[in-house]
């Protein structure tokens, strides 16, 4: 039996009389004929689902059906059956029996089943393809009055008031387009939507180009914790068309007491995270984490810019890759400003790195290497640092991958007689700059740092040619480098990361703010 909770169970139960109400089904009380519906028609064989009589179980569990022989839903479901997508599903005439319009088994079947199997795929495709699922595409954006990161919105709000989140559809591009559709690819829990023309696969709306369609996000819950609403939005170019497109988006709401933040510290002195209580309750909670929550850190991360906890380490910490952005003598707080709401969303140039990445791994593991993954690693003994490797080379060596875009007929030879590029020639040889205006030298060694080992392969990959450098650790310009960044992080970084998040303006994931709080 699939091992799913009782409370996923009883979705699948409730979903399941939605399919037979829909099907004009919901009549049927005999417990052979509704576990042979639910097993033919129902049940999807190529997701993991749990038994029929496992269901009943959770149902009954859960006091919305009665058991034996008949099977009965309670008077709540029929009228009243937690429907979350009842604004969703089109309420179109079928066949007509007596003189009535009935709807046709076919199209009930066509609208719960499609629907299960359109967020099977979604989820599916989230695992290897997020990025491109969570872009904007085709001249459609998805905007908020709340800032987007990753695809991601979060938000906390105290258990007492309702929190509303808008969210707007726009044709940026030059042509017609058809929003067809929008779903959760998940059962909600304390999320509702809403919006004013009801849009559905039959009652599609058309935006035209610089026309915008607002849908809104209410959230309300008593309980404390996490929750998580995970959004679908489909879109076709026209209607006879089946080429449809689809972005997804994702909402984390946190509920706290209502007296979380009257509580919270005030700031005081910041020499020291341990001498401002608001600061030192902020590092030592999300910062200063055990180290077997470093180990899950590193394990949860290992996609790196696909993961949210990802985002969340590196934007409260300073990392071995944003090190040298660090102003030295200037105000830090552009930088910081920067740090925690990046503009740049990626260029022709990044898009070709990380692409390039996984080929210079292959390379790499056919020239006999072993390449060990890593996600962030956070600092031992300087919990504020981090780093985000692009690997351990054969259980010895740091990994740090460069694919830099190469001009036409341009060979990486001539990249390194660019005086903008980290790598120049030293008497006929490629030697990495200890001050290259790209930082690659202050990355890898505070990636050595973070990580203990104490060499790093820098690997200049391209299609044409390849080169491999070996950077020794730099003890001495480590001290330096790690002494002036600290006192920036506790100086300025914290205090203004600390502040945000009181003031809720700075939002951490589910997963990270589980991971630390658990």
């Amino acid at each position: 039996m699939v091992q799913m909770s009782l409370y996923l169970r009883c979705r699948v139960g409730l979903e399941f009389f939605e399919f037979l109400n829909e099907s004009d089904r919901a009549f049927i009380t005999d417990r052979d004929e509704l576990k042979d519906i639910y097993n033919d028609e129902f049940k999807n064989k190529e997701a993991r689902e749990p038994n029929f009589g496992s269901v009943l179980y959770a149902l009954k569990h859960a006091n919305k059906t009665t058991r034996g022989d008949t099977i009965h839903f309670s008077p709540k479901v029929i009228f009243q059956y937690l429907d979350q997508w009842a604004l969703f599903r089109d309420h179109q005439p079928g066949w007509i029996q007596n003189g009535e319009a009935r709807p046709m088994l076919e199209e009930a079947v066509s609208r719960v089943r499609a629907r299960r199997k359109l967020a099977n795929i979604l989820i599916n495709r989230l695992k290897t393809d997020r990025a491109q699922l969570i872009a904007d595409k085709h001249g459609v954006s998805i905007k908020s009055d709340h800032q987007f990161e990753d695809g991601n919105i979060s938000f906390r709000t105290d258990s007492a008031n309702e929190y509303v989140v808008n969210l707007t559809v726009k044709n940026t591009g030059t042509k017609p387009v058809y929003f067809t559709y929008y779903t959760p690819l998940r059962w909600l829990r304390h999320f509702f939507l809403n919006d004013e023309n009801h849009v559905t696969r039959t009652n599609p709306l058309t935006l035209k180009p610089g026309d915008g369609y607002k849908i809104q996000v209410r959230f309300h819950c008593s309980l404390l914790g996490v929750y998580v609403a995970l959004l679908a939005f489909e879109f076709q170019p026209d209607l006879q068309s089946s080429s449809a497109f689809h972005i997804v988006r994702f909402i984390e709401a946190e509920t706290v007491p209502s007296s979380f933040f009257s509580a919270y510290p005030t700031h005081a002195d910041h020499a020291d995270p341990n001498t401002c209580g608001m600061c030192r309750l902020f590092y030592n909670t999300f910062v200063a984490i055990a180290p077997n929550k470093c180990r899950a850190l590193e394990r949860g991360t290992v996609e790196q810019h696909n993961s949210h906890m990802w985002h969340d380490a590196r934007k409260i910490r300073i990392t071995a890759s944003t090190a040298n952005k660090v102003p030295i003598r200037a105000d830090p707080r552009n930088y910081i400003k920067n740090h925690l709401n990046p503009t740049f969303q990626g260029n022709e140039a990044t898009r070709h790195g990380i692409k390039s990445e996984k080929l210079a791994i292959k390379w790499l593991e056919r020239h006999g290497n072993i390449v060990t993954r890593k996600g962030t690693v956070v600092c031992e003994n300087e919990p504020w640092l981090s780093a985000s490797p692009d690997g351990v080379l054969n259980s010895e060596d740091l990994l740090e991958i460069k694919c830099p875009f190469l001009k036409d007929n341009e060979s990486l030879e001539d990249l390194f007689r660019n005086p903008n590029y980290d790598v120049e020639m030293v008497k006929g040889r490629p030697m990495l700059k200890p001050n290259g205006p790209r930082g690659f030298y202050m990355q890898v060694q505070l990636g050595m740092f973070c990580t203990g080992l104490r060499t790093c392969q820098l690997l200049i990959w391209t299609p044409v040619g390849t080169v491999r450098l070996p950077v020794t650790y730099d003890e001495q310009f480590c001290v330096n480098t790690v002494d002036r960044l600290k006192k920036v992080y506790f100086n300025d970084m914290l205090p203004h990361v600390s502040n945000e998040f009181k003031e809720n303006h700075l939002w951490l994931s589910a997963s990270y703010v589980r991971l630390c709080k658990e």
